[in-house]
């Protein structure tokens, strides 16, 4: 018997979640389905319940980061397997579809944005790790050039001292 999913929707800005049943997602080429067993709360999360910031859509299932074992690998994905523990991203700040949500039983992630995750390390200790690593991300694309972030141009570097040319 197939297993069933549920999220925590939110139907509308500044309202509770609401625990409701889900479809069961499917995996698309490039992506993977996780069954989840840790889901982090980021402060943004907070922001799109209170006040529907990035929601495209209503009902919503928000969250981004998520811990699990895959259930279904998507076609063209080598790199993970059913049962592998993995942590990932999620993107439903992106895509706005309800099955790209971390607030649910299974939830469907890039395999790019997805890593193993050793057995010495808990779902709950792991879970944390996409999130911080986005944030060094964005941090070092403000801060080193020539590190962008995927998807923007970097701009051309000027740097405020003489070069070697404008000396000799």
């Amino acid at each position: 018997m197939a297993p069933t999913n549920q999220a925590a929707w939110l139907t509308k800005a500044g309202t509770p979640l609401e625990v409701n049943d889900a479809p069961l997602p499917t995996a698309g080429p490039g992506e993977l389905v996780v069954k989840n067993s840790a889901v982090a709360i980021n402060p943004l999360d907070c922001h799109m319940q209170d006040h529907g910031v990035f929601v495209q859509q209503w009902p919503s299932v928000f969250g981004c980061d998520v811990a699990g074992e895959v259930y279904e690998a998507g076609e063209g994905v080598e790199s993970f397997k059913r049962g592998d523990r993995v942590i990932g991203h999620a993107i439903n700040l992106v895509s706005g579809r309800p099955q790209d949500g971390a607030y649910a039983l299974y939830t469907v992630i890039p395999a790019n944005k997805a890593a193993i995750l050793p057995d010495t390390i808990s779902f709950t200790d792991g879970v944390v790790v996409p999130f911080a690593l986005e944030a060094a991300v964005c941090a070092l694309s403000l801060k080193v050039p020539g590190v962008a972030m995927p998807g923007v141009p970097t701009p051309a570097l000027a740097l405020p001292y003489p070069s070697v040319e404008d000396v000799a």
